[in-house]
């Protein structure tokens, strides 16, 4: 049964790990070394169970070293807006000191906080957001089998509508009577041709009286069924 085998160069004793992601990061990078050093007086006061709990007690930094107020308040302000630290109770008279929580570890005491509820991982937000791939904007051309908009079906009526037919025939043409305008030269020979057509019938007319003996004779019209007769 093998067992977990301790690191060569770990660390003896306690000890409040500080990831490398946190220390690459925008927010502690930006930092002033007054506020990276007053961060340090923080993780100092962290045992593993009582985040939440750490103060910057001016009585406190002073026998750390911190001789300035005013550096404190100002290094304490700036952790705040980098989101390294978040308070977690508010100090006043009577109250003791303001408490802060370390924002990449989480809290698992919130007894005596103002706070209920806590999600690490204020630090990041400084960070810029990843960025995204950009698709090609011409990628290339692939054989489709279908349109690239997907299949079209086709309109059951025209676009401008259904179009309603007229089945009605019109008494006249569109443009009117198509009445035939005889020429004069038309005219002409329509009559030249109703002359023949007489004269034809009065030949043939002559040439029946003359086979029936009546040649030179006066004919009057009898009624019908009966024979002209004739002087």
């Amino acid at each position: 049964m093998s067992s977990k085998r301790k690191p060569q160069e770990a660390v003896s004793g306690s000890y409040t790990p500080i990831p490398h992601a946190l220390m690459d990061s925008v927010a502690f990078l930006g930092a002033s070394d007054r506020a990276k050093a007053l961060l340090l007086e923080l993780i100092r006061q962290h045992t593993g169970k009582n985040n939440g709990q750490l103060h910057l007690a001016t009585d406190w930094l002073k026998r750390r070293g911190w001789c300035s107020h005013d550096a404190i308040q100002k290094g304490k302000a700036e952790l705040q807006e980098r989101g390294l630290i978040a308070k977690s109770r508010c100090g006043g008279l009577r109250m003791g000191p303001d408490r802060f929580a370390l924002t990449w570890l989480p809290v698992s005491n919130f007894a005596g906080l103002d706070i209920k509820s806590f999600q690490p991982g204020d630090w990041r937000f400084l960070d810029p957001l990843p960025t995204v791939k950009k698709r090609d904007d011409h990628p290339a051309p692939r054989d489709r089998l279908v349109p690239p908009h997907g299949t079209e079906t086709p309109a059951p009526v025209p676009p401008h509508g259904t179009v309603k037919g007229s089945f009605e025939a019109s008494p006249v043409p569109p443009h009117g009577n198509n009445e035939v305008t005889s020429s004069p030269a038309l005219s002409l020979c329509t009559e030249k041709a109703a002359r023949g057509a007489r004269g034809a019938w009065i030949a043939a007319e002559l040439a029946r009286l003359a086979d029936a003996g009546l040649s030179g004779r006066q004919c009057f019209a009898i009624p019908l069924g009966r024979n002209p007769i004739c002087h």
